[in-house]
């Protein structure tokens, strides 16, 4: 607007002024530069403060948006902390009633129940349980005396099958099957006599003699085992399994003991190494 009249008042000198002489002339021409020096200035003035103005007026816009933001959250404020009271309330109902509700949940109810007391039984007495006899001691085997040994021990049992001295040799070989070898010797009764045989077998040797045209067993000799006496003794017996079985012996030492009958003629004599039964002998002295 200040433009605008600056121009107007310009235009009027100017007319006012045209009809003047050189100096006038002049004059007026530098009337009128500095009219417009000063309207110039003017110009610049007026446009400086139209700049300030408008910064001014946009700062004043910047800050009312500002302002208007400012209670625009002001306002939201309110509103957030309303709704966040407002939802509290809730929270606190809710946190009320399950407060309400539990103590119905977790009730406990005590009753005493009287319990009754055992009265104390007696003890009952333990039956007397009847004493036990002791069971009897078996008795040692009474060993037979001395002189009991017979003619009726001197036998052998092999295979099975059992013979006893002065047997017909045949007989023997029937009994225990053939001998593995058998052997001549000189005859024990007279050098006249036939030879006497000797019988192997695998645990013993039977040897006979001929008398009378009659070949009979006198002796057996026992090295091995499976040959067992009348009272069941064979070779790795004990010393004391000998001594139980027959007693007292006619005649021992810590090597041998000799059994015989009445008239000295039969005799079973047992040979010991270690206190083990190592040989028997069951013989007739013609």
């Amino acid at each position: 607007m200040k433009k605008i009249i600056a121009v107007a008042l310009l235009a009027c000198m100017t007319l006012t002024f045209a009809g003047c002489g050189g100096n006038d002339n002049k004059e007026e021409s530098k009337g009128q530069v500095s009219i417009a020096e000063s309207s110039a200035e003017e110009s610049s003035e007026e446009e400086s403060s139209e700049a300030e103005s408008s910064a001014e007026e946009s700062s004043k816009q910047e800050s009312s948006k500002a302002e208007s933001s400012a209670q625009e959250s002001k306002q939201a404020e309110p509103s957030s902390k309303a709704e966040s009271s407002a939802a509290a309330p809730q929270v606190s109902a809710v946190q009320e009633s399950q407060a309400s509700e539990e103590p119905s949940q977790t009730q406990v109810i005590i009753t005493t129940q009287e319990v009754p007391v055992e009265q104390p039984q007696a003890q009952e007495q333990p039956q007397e349980q009847p004493q036990e006899q002791p069971a009897e001691e078996p008795k040692p085997q009474e060993l037979p005396p001395y002189g009991a040994f017979s003619t009726q021990d001197l036998t052998v049992s092999f295979n099975g099958n059992t013979i006893g001295l002065m047997t017909k040799a045949e007989d023997m070989i029937n009994a225990f099957g053939n001998a593995s070898s058998v052997e001549s010797v000189p005859s024990c009764l007279s050098m006249d006599a036939p030879d006497d045989k000797i019988y192997h077998y695998s645990a013993f040797d039977a040897q006979s003699l001929t008398e009378g045209g009659v070949e009979k067993v006198y002796n057996f000799d026992i090295r091995g085992a499976g040959v067992y006496t009348s009272r069941n003794i064979a070779v790795g017996s004990s010393k004391a399994e000998v001594e139980s079985a027959y007693g007292k012996a006619s005649s021992s030492d810590d090597f041998i003991a000799v059994y015989q009958t009445g008239d000295g003629r039969n005799s079973l004599e047992f040979y010991f190494e270690n206190d083990k039964v190592t040989e028997i002998i069951v013989a007739y002295a013609p």
